[in-house]
């Protein structure tokens, strides 16, 4: 797997179960407790247990980050594993066969797990079939199957790790990495006054997962990932966002600052794109007095809008209740400016960032998140208060300070879905 390095590994065979350590609140498990893996082989589980349990501590049905790939990697090389070796879960692998229409179980490309994990090491990763695995275990006194240990851990929730006894393991890997160009795409307007030489950025990433592989949830799946939420609603908000400010550059003579609108690339591999504007800016981050960050607004429900980085300075609070005073959005603030999204690196930059999102769901980065299930008339709100940030921000005489907060935003923020009642079963629509 290419998340893993290039390298020779050798050592002791030791099965991990899912190959997490979590010691959060409400979960307090540990696959490494009371296991020396220091300079050996261990071998990890996809996903997490009880997965199809909408009650299980690790999100439900939804992934937590232990499932990650990039998190079972990190935890390996924490307890001192010369290398790891992935392999299937059961449901996992039922979906690959269903999937390959056939009774062999395929596995993951090599790419599959290469967005980038800001690890500043890595041993050598690779993954192997469940056969394989069942063959090792087969070795036992007594045997034992991965069936059999993955239904004893979903069962109590309590590790089944073991060291394979006389199983050693040897290889190399060699990773050869291309790179290809690709490019943000920058559009500004001019400010004007003495204003004129600081600059506001609206930005949104455009690109995708392409056909599946890397960065796609739907393992063993070759298809089109449109994302039409994610983030074709984004840059569609944002190519509307910069019509509106072109179409009204001229109307008044106030002082204001450059507007610059931001189509980045390669978000889905680690902010590349983002990061890149950051160590090249257009026009210097100094000066660069906010970021507006539109990631997946495309599916709004109950006319709710979640931002984050409410928190980045003390200027943000006020101002999202002055721009929606007359819109009536139902606002969920969140202080935390820390997220896996393009105004990250901004707000590493000491720039005050806003994060807007409309929630996640089950067809994220998957063929699913298609155009039939954006919620339109919501985007016209997210552009709407997005314009009016934008311009007072452009145009307001006191530049934003910046508040260094803490935490790390949680994107899996559920929905709160309002109850029909004759207090909110309509409303007067008074947008401009």
């Amino acid at each position: 797997m290419s998340l893993g390095s290039s390298g020779r590994f050798a050592g002791s065979l030791v099965f991990v179960g899912y190959g997490i350590t979590a010691d959060e609140e409400g979960l307090h498990y540990d696959d490494y407790a009371g296991m020396d893996v220091l300079g050996k082989v261990v071998i990890a589980l996809r996903k997490e247990p009880r997965q199809a349990d909408p009650e299980s501590p690790f999100a439900g049905t939804q992934s937590s980050r232990h499932a990650l790939f990039a998190t079972k990697l990190a935890t390996a090389i924490e307890h001192g594993a010369a290398g790891l070796i992935l392999v299937n879960d059961a449901i996992s692998y039922e979906k690959t066969l269903l999937s390959a229409h056939h009774d062999r179980e395929s596995l993951p490309a090599t790419e599959d797990a290469g967005r980038s994990t800001n690890l500043k090491r890595s041993i050598p990763t690779l993954f192997v079939t469940r056969q394989i695995v069942d063959s090792w275990l087969a070795r036992l006194q007594p045997a034992v199957s991965l069936s059999q240990l993955e239904q004893a851990i979903d069962l109590d929730l309590k590790p089944r790790s073991l060291e394979l006894t006389g199983c050693t393991l040897s290889g190399e890997v060699l990773l050869e990495k291309s790179a290809l160009q690709v490019k943000n795409v920058i559009a500004s307007i001019e400010g004007r006054g003495p204003l004129s030489t600081e600059t506001v950025i609206i930005g949104a990433h455009y690109d995708h997962v392409g056909m599946g592989g890397v960065g796609s949830l739907a393992p063993g799946t070759i298809a089109v990932h449109n994302g039409a939420d994610d983030n074709a609603s984004g840059t569609a908000a944002l190519l509307e966002i910069s019509r509106r400010f072109a179409e009204h550059a001229n109307d008044d003579s106030l002082p204001r600052r450059r507007m610059v609108f931001a189509a980045f690339t390669s978000e889905e591999r680690g902010l590349l794109g983002s990061r890149h504007y950051v160590a090249h800016p257009r026009f210097a981050i100094e000066s660069t007095v906010a970021m507006i960050n539109l990631d997946m607004v495309g599916r709004m429900i109950d006319e709710q809008l979640i931002v984050y980085g409410i928190g980045s300075s003390s200027a943000f609070d006020g101002l999202i209740d002055r721009v929606n005073r007359d819109l009536g959005l139902r606002i969920r603030k969140q202080i935390e400016a820390m997220g896996p999204s393009d105004h990250l690196p901004f707000f590493e930059r000491r720039v005050p960032v806003l994060h807007l999102f409309t929630g996640l769901h089950s067809d994220y980065h998957r063929p699913s998140d298609d155009f039939e299930k954006i919620n339109t008339e919501g985007m016209v709100w997210v552009t709407d208060i997005v314009y009016r940030l934008g311009d007072d921000l452009a145009k307001g005489q006191e530049r934003p300070d910046y508040i260094a907060v803490q935490g790390q935003a949680n994107v899996r923020l559920p929905i709160e879905r309002r109850r029909p009642n004759a207090a909110t079963s309509e409303r007067d629509d008074n947008r401009p």
